[in-house]
């Protein structure tokens, strides 16, 4: 019990963090009003695009997990101070402006729909070979103080970094916090980032509810019509099944909050095609995703690339191409060098 009252803890914890990382992004597009869902869904993928920047490196030059783990809890205490110094004053006059006012059926009612699912995922017990892998590699990790080093199933050492998962870093950043609070890897992976899953997933669907109607109402709606989709819309692999069954694997973060939150970038930029922060994000998605699971590495080129171009032919900004170029960088850069590992031409020896 004390175990999960320190994981619910850590839950609000780690919202607040990328609720702080999020309020950086107003520092680009200082006009855009960015809600606290976006400014937590946009702290999520800086928060994981900075995470494979710091801990890719760390990684392939072979150093102990403990290392890592203060680095990173180093960098993110220093951007969280950062934030509240900075943006602490906005949040009260944002607060003391908030006014209280009741909400309809249709609020409650989806609030409901989406806690059933966040309580389902909390019970869900998945005995199969995936989750076996995703967890007793956050528990190697943990165990032995290593990234990476470990084979999960047979606890033998590895010669080189399994390619399949080299830039797949999840896993690891799950070990870090692991290692940070000494919450148990199974109460972590298979609890608390499952229902993170949830959470973020509706809070990025919320933002492009907001895009496409003027009510509020409308994307309560939006929500408890998804909510449904997801209770009953299963097959092996549907986005609902790994979102409610599966969430402790970074496909579920990559079909229910990366890929959405990339149809929201291509809404802002329909709309403001010179938004810098969008521009900003959509690049910062293309690593995050890759972070998060491999499958980003051609799925999110391919998302990004039909938001961008329908944005972009749409409003006829042919100067906007150069900003998607750079977009796409990342992407050509991890595929390449996926390639060369995957046949051969180029190892990252342990």
């Amino acid at each position: 019990m004390t175990e999960l009252i320190v994981a619910g803890i850590i839950f609000v914890f780690l919202f607040f963090i990328m609720f702080c990382l999020g309020n950086f992004v107003r520092l680009f597009e200082k006009k855009e009003k960015y809600s606290i869902g976006c400014r937590i869904v946009s702290g999520f993928v800086f928060y994981f695009f900075l995470f494979e920047i710091i801990a890719f490196p760390v990684m392939i030059a072979r150093q102990p997990l403990h290392r890592l783990t203060m680095i990173w809890g180093s960098v993110i205490a220093f951007l969280v101070l950062a934030a509240c110094v900075k943006f602490g004053k906005s949040w009260w006059e944002e607060w003391k402006a908030r006014k209280l006012r009741g909400y309809s059926a249709g609020f409650y009612l989806m609030l409901f729909l989406i806690g059933l699912q966040c309580v389902f995922a909390a019970l869900w017990t998945d005995n199969s070979p995936d989750a076996a892998y995703y967890v007793a590699n956050v528990s190697a990790n943990v165990a032995t103080d290593t990234i990476n080093i470990y084979e999960p199933f047979t606890g033998a050492m590895q010669e080189t970094f399994y390619t399949r998962y080299l830039f797949g870093l999840y896993p690891v950043h799950n070990s870090v916090v692991c290692q940070l609070t000494g919450v148990h890897p199974l109460v972590l992976t298979k609890t608390l980032m499952s229902v993170a899953a949830i959470v973020l997933s509706y809070t990025v669907w919320a933002q492009v509810g907001k895009k496409l109607f003027d009510k509020r109402e409308q994307v309560w709606m939006l929500l408890s019509f998804l909510s449904v989709i997801q209770f009953f819309f299963h097959t092996i692999y549907s986005n609902a099944s790994f979102l409610l069954t599966r969430g402790y694997e970074g496909k579920a973060l990559l079909a229910n909050v990366i890929l959405p939150f990339i149809l929201y970038l291509g809404l802002c930029l329909f709309e403001n095609i010179k938004n810098r922060s969008a521009w900003l994000l959509l690049f910062a998605t293309t690593v995050a995703g890759v972070d998060i699971s491999m499958s980003a590495m051609s799925i999110v080129p391919v998302a990004a690339s039909a938001a961008c171009l329908v944005a972009i032919i749409g409003k006829r900004s042919w100067k906007s191409l150069i900003y998607y170029g750079i977009c796409m960088v990342p992407s050509v850069l991890i595929l390449a060098v996926y390639l060369l590992t995957s046949k051969g031409y180029l190892t990252f020896h342990i």
